[in-house]
């Protein structure tokens, strides 16, 4: 008997019986494929193609305005000579009435001091001081962003602290880094996830 299976097997069927009340079923597919969700997004790109993998994708059944998959990602880097994984648990929304600029939202780190040595353009808000040390906020087109980003999202964001958020175009990925999460917490995060997308999309 092939316990692993069975243990991952079981772990499905799991998120399927979670979240099915959700509006969200247990989509099959070549793994590609499902990798292909999120090539897009720069944490689509990061690690080791190789090791790049989705498991335990659900989707919404909608009429094609309002679609979102759950997913659990995970990938291999190398830190020096060690490899180091990176698993987490995604959200996925795709939606006909956003028309969203390009923009990375990530968690501040202990050394953002580095993005000045780099010069990773960083967008700050003079009105959001508790935002700025929250988060960082990169995008190409700083004016669009920074009318998305107006104070009363801002002050929802900081109630959500961990949060990394990637938009453009009609898609956005919500997910918080290296946390993969039990499927008992899915519906929570799910719910999260859409209304801070409903918040981007007002």
């Amino acid at each position: 008997m092939d316990v692993g299976f069975d243990m991952a097997e079981a772990r499905q069927n799991k998120i399927d019986r979670t979240l099915k009340p959700h509006g969200l079923t247990p989509t099959q597919g070549a793994a590609n494929a499902n990798v292909a969700l999120l090539e897009s997004f720069e944490i689509g790109q990061s690690g080791i193609e190789e090791t790049r993998t989705v498991w335990g994708l659900t989707e919404s059944n909608g009429d094609g305005a309002y679609k979102t998959s759950m997913m659990n990602y995970s990938f291999i880097c190398f830190n020096g000579l060690r490899p180091k994984s990176y698993d987490q648990t995604i959200v996925l929304i795709e939606r006909r009435d956003f028309a969203l600029p390009h923009f990375l939202l990530t968690r501040r780190e202990i050394f953002h001091w580095l993005e000045k040595i780099f010069k990773i353009p960083t967008i700050t808000f003079l009105e959001s001081e508790t935002f700025n040390k929250m988060y960082q906020l990169k995008a190409e087109d700083e004016i669009a962003v920074r009318a998305l980003f107006r104070p009363t999202v801002c002050i929802v964001l900081e109630q959500h602290p961990g949060l990394t958020i990637e938009g453009h175009d009609q898609q956005l990925i919500i997910f918080r880094e290296r946390i993969l999460l039990d499927s008992s917490d899915w519906p929570a995060f799910l719910k999260e996830a859409r209304e801070l997308a409903d918040l981007l999309a007002s």
